[in-house]
């Protein structure tokens, strides 16, 4: 999973160096439906065995939950860990009702 200028690196010598961030701006009310159609993106660890059952045989669970769902499903490689952990970074990509089903 890791790309180029990716914010994940398999070790913590080559993570890149990243610039501060501006303050967010502030954004209109929105009328209450509209944050359900915003793309959101949900990162999290797992553990190598867990990442295991996640993708299942041949892919076929991952397949599984990213056609039910809608949502797009993206784990690290296996022997790409979080720095100083032994866990994987799964992100979970999609609109709000999608990536809403995965976590029922």
């Amino acid at each position: 999973m890791e790309a180029p200028g990716s914010p994940y690196a398999s070790s913590p010598e080559s993570a890149p160096k990243r610039a501060p961030r501006s303050p967010p701006q502030q954004q209109p009310p929105s009328e209450e439906g509209d944050d359900k159609e915003k793309p959101i993106h949900l990162r999290f660890l797992v553990s190598n065995a867990s990442a295991g059952c996640i993708i299942g045989k041949g892919g076929s669970t991952i397949n599984d939950f990213q056609s039910q769902s809608g949502a797009r499903i993206q784990l690290s490689r296996s022997h790409e860990f979080f720095p100083g952990t032994n866990d994987r970074i799964i992100m979970v990509s999609g609109l709000f009702g999608e990536v809403g089903m995965l976590a029922c």
